[in-house]
């Protein structure tokens, strides 16, 4: 029988990196405490809450509202859904009250919007639409305008003041019912 002499090996990683194991182990405790306080359960909330909204506000396209006075395409209800989706993300981004939140609230969101809507979800992953709004909101000045007149550029209607002036208005609408509903979900910070 053969008897290996491996003595000479070296196992990977002998070597102990304290900072990395005392980050690992912060991040570990913060994850729990947001456990512990609830804060996970409602960021959940949050995620499908903000799912519902964009469903329930899609069916009712068609029945007056922000768009109702414009000549839109099907692509442009594409868009619509986009900004949408955009707005709700970017807000829930920016003004969760961690990182913790965050993440579990849009995990949530896609999760469901990829089970519920998967035509959506996979326009959406492919569509370029976000790096224009992303773009026109750090832009800075007036986001809402800027997100307005990039919403026209995508609806192929770059200089029509109404699709500008709705844009603007879809972007202002959704921040502020996605801002009131993580206020809602009364987070412990």
């Amino acid at each position: 029988m053969f008897q290996n002499d491996d003595s000479d090996m070296k196992i990977a990683g002998e070597k102990i990196d304290i900072k990395s194991a005392d980050r690992t182990q912060d991040e570990s405790d913060s994850i729990e405490l947001q456990i512990e306080n609830g804060n996970i359960i409602r960021a959940r909330r949050l995620g499908s809450a903000v799912v519902s909204v964009i469903q329930s506000e899609t069916d009712k396209l068609g029945e007056g509202g922000i768009i109702a006075s414009l000549d839109m395409k099907d692509t442009m209800l594409i868009q619509y859904r986009m900004l949408m989706i955009f707005t709700v993300v970017s807000t829930i981004e920016q003004h969760s009250p961690n990182k913790h939140i965050m993440r579990t609230a849009l995990n949530t969101f896609y999760d469901i919007l990829k089970r519920e809507d998967p035509e959506i979800y996979d326009y959406m992953s492919a569509s370029g639409a976000s790096s224009f709004y992303y773009l026109a909101i750090r832009r800075g000045g007036d986001c809402a305008a800027n997100v307005g007149k990039s919403f026209a550029m995508l609806c192929e209607r770059e200089d029509d003041g109404q699709f500008i002036a709705a844009g603007s208005e879809i972007y202002s609408h959704y921040r502020r019912r996605t801002l009131e509903m993580i206020e809602g979900n009364k987070f412990v910070v």
